[in-house]
């Protein structure tokens, strides 16, 4: 007779009590887990890749790096200013020179303002610029100031997208002194925001605006110190131009020549053009000291304002008008005194000569012109030989009488005479 298997009882028991600790190990490693202090690792998450979109730079390339990159393109280049080291230290200055026949495409942030730097276009550039925010009032080792835009010769292009400034600053230890030579390691028209010196062209058109301000003794779009302005054409987009002097008689005209230079040849064919001379300035045409040059409007929205001895439109202080012809457009000109004591107590001409210059020339075809010069000793809207006038138009025209206009005359169709006597004129071809 067989014999019943007996259980072991102290295996059972090792058994059950292995089963109860891992039993003890999942319960605690739950409970564990819910307790702050005691979550489940997570992996370390992966970082953003570093490789940057299309045409966005990584924010960190070195300015030295940016004039290489200029000299590699062939035909065009993209440049992302918002992708370099920024700011910039006021002891620090680039500027860069781009080839004739290149094609340069500027982008930018209109928040976020660059300082000291430059570029210098040797000829037949097209640009394009887009939120563009720059100040610069570089120098070189003669101490003079650089454009922050400076076309050297050849016909150019000026593509006007997004919102920008360009500014040409100068520090206060900047003096008069400093310009004894305008030459600039054999570029000339140094100063102004936008440099167009004589024996360049510059078309300026786009859909978006730019601010730009000169500053010292250069215009804010044309020549610098005692440099003519080439040819400045105006197609499309809002250009609102300023200009401001070290001191009265030393300025350039917010569009046109710089400090004692005349203004070359202006040309608006459209856009709308906001420019603001000073301190014996115009504001389209001469500097102070310089004549109006060439003068032509054929269309846009013109509104042009200066005090101090310069016209709105033509001769600085002590310069003729120069060659104005209007055919088309809405023009608005105004022109008043200084009241800052030791400044000329007259003003220019709102359309014509500048204080006490004389031989500009005025041609009317087409348009509208509304003029009005308000001074101290004269109040002449026009100061210049009219040569022309449309075959039909309306004019008024009027006298200051204690700041009140007093319309004098009114006369559909018939001839324009006494011109230079009134201080309000409005005219309108139709």
């Amino acid at each position: 007779m067989s014999k019943k298997h007996k259980p072991n009882v102290n295996q059972n028991k090792n058994v059950r009590a292995t089963s109860l600790v891992i039993l003890g190990l999942v319960v605690l490693a739950i409970w564990c887990l819910t307790l702050t202090g005691c979550e489940k690792p997570t992996p370390t998450p992966q970082q953003p890749s570093q490789q940057p979109p299309k045409y966005i730079n990584p924010g960190a390339m070195k300015w030295t790096d940016l004039q290489e990159q200029i000299d590699q393109a062939e035909d065009s280049v993209t440049i992302d200013l918002t992708g370099y080291l920024y700011p910039i230290s006021q002891y620090e200055n680039h500027t860069f020179v781009v080839p004739s026949n290149m094609t340069v495409i500027l982008n930018g942030n209109k928040d976020m303002q660059f300082d000291n730097i430059a570029f210098v276009f040797e000829g037949d550039n097209v640009v394009y610029i887009n939120d563009v925010n720059i100040a610069s009032g570089i120098r070189n080792d003669k101490d003079l100031p650089l454009s922050v835009l400076h076309f050297m010769s050849g016909q150019n292009r000026l593509v006007i997208r997004g919102t920008n400034s360009i500014n040409y600053t100068l520090q206060e230890t900047f003096t008069i002194s400093g310009l004894a030579n305008n030459a600039l390691e054999g570029f000339i028209g140094v100063g102004a925001a936008i440099g167009v010196p004589e024996g360049a062209s510059l078309t300026i058109k786009g859909e978006g605006s730019v601010l730009t301000v000169g500053n010292g003794c250069a215009a804010s779009i044309g020549g610098g110190y005692k440099t003519k302005s080439g040819t400045i054409i105006i197609e499309s987009a809002v250009v609102t131009s300023q200009t401001w002097s070290l001191k009265y008689g030393t300025g350039g005209a917010a569009i046109g020549g710089g400090s004692g230079a005349d203004g070359g040849t202006t040309i608006i064919n459209g856009g709308t053009v906001r420019a603001q001379g000073i301190d014996g300035t115009a504001a389209i045409g001469g500097g102070c000291g310089g004549s109006g040059g060439i003068i032509s409007i054929s269309g846009g929205v013109v509104e042009a304002f200066t005090e101090g001895g310069g016209a709105a439109i033509g001769g600085g202080l002590g310069a003729g008008g120069g060659e104005i012809s209007i055919s088309g457009g809405e023009i608005t000109a105004f022109s008043t005194f200084s009241n800052t004591p030791g400044q000329s107590p007259g003003q220019g001409a709102a359309i014509g000569n500048g204080y006490n210059g004389k031989g500009g020339s005025l041609t009317i075809t087409g348009g509208s012109l509304l003029a009005f010069g308000s001074g101290a000793t004269t109040h002449q809207a026009i100061d210049c030989t009219i040569v022309a006038l449309p075959d039909r138009y309306l004019w008024q025209a009027g006298n200051i009488d204690d700041d009140i206009y007093n319309i004098e005359n009114t006369y559909p169709g018939q001839e324009f005479t006494n011109a230079l006597s009134y201080s309000f004129v409005k005219l309108q071809a139709y």
